[in-house]
């Protein structure tokens, strides 16, 4: 009996670690306007870079009719093929947020899950915006 506990302990300690050792298939970044990150997919380097970001959110400070949306342009690249998109937060009107690209025999989703900071009309020396996109191997 105490071999057959041992034995089970070791395999669920084994098949744990094989799980942890799996490459990840997505990454998030946080980038400002004409900046770009890279990371390593399965067929290689891919970089994003975010285009141009459009707030029309309503100032937190401020009421209005219309909650607004924030836009984000964006570019994917990887082995000579480049893409872009564009997504939306909050999701306007329907699940806009995520949007497909498909380099080579390379798929991605790119969800936007937030636009940073948070616009407001009487606030100084706000930061520029940033965007924080996920980006998954499809």
């Amino acid at each position: 009996m105490k071999n057959l506990l041992s034995l089970t302990l070791v395999f669920l300690l084994f098949s744990c670690g094989e799980k942890s050792m799996q490459p990840v298939n997505e990454k998030i970044m946080d980038l400002a306007s004409d900046r770009s990150d890279s990371f390593r997919s399965m067929e290689g380097k891919v970089t994003l870079k975010v285009l141009k970001i459009e707030d029309s959110r309503c100032p937190s400070d401020v009421i209005c009719i219309w909650g607004g949306v924030a836009a984000v342009s964006f570019e994917v690249k990887s082995g000579g093929h480049t893409a872009t998109g564009k997504v939306y937060y909050p999701e306007y009107p329907e699940n806009l947020s995520q949007a497909e690209v498909k380099l080579g025999n390379q798929k991605f989703r790119v969800t936007l899950k937030d636009v940073t900071p948070y616009p407001c009309q009487s606030c100084t020396g706000q930061p520029e915006s940033k965007a924080q996109l996920e980006v998954e191997t499809i």
